[in-house]
């Protein structure tokens, strides 16, 4: 039930961003939806329920984003040490944080 309140609490974050501070508030919204994602799957909720909240999205950009993190997050490993698991959440959404500030700086070039 968690990882819905997550998705619903993203679903008003614009896309994309008129400004660098705008890009930087983006670019953490990732970041938090990387987490509940990949957190989502070391917890074994079934992708189709996150795959039906990322349905429910207006925005395409948004709704694609997180198709795009839960394809991602499901193809990879299912951890059972809760350390472990931990840890494969915290590199997940490090990773996606900083593909989207990279992105923003290519732009900014």
């Amino acid at each position: 039930m968690r990882f819905i309140f997550l998705f619903i609490s993203v679903i008003s974050i614009p896309c994309y961003a008129a400004s660098e501070a705008m890009q930087l508030h983006y670019c953490e919204t990732v970041k938090k939806a990387a987490s509940g994602v990949m957190d989502a799957r070391q917890h074994e909720v079934p992708a189709k329920e996150l795959h039906d909240i990322a349905n429910h999205l207006e925005e395409q950009e948004a709704k694609q984003l997180y198709q795009e993190l839960i394809k991602s997050a499901y193809s990879s490993q299912l951890f059972e040490d809760p350390l472990i698991k931990s840890k494969a959440v915290e590199n997940f959404q490090t990773t996606w944080h900083e593909q989207c500030l990279a992105k923003d700086l290519a732009k900014n070039m």
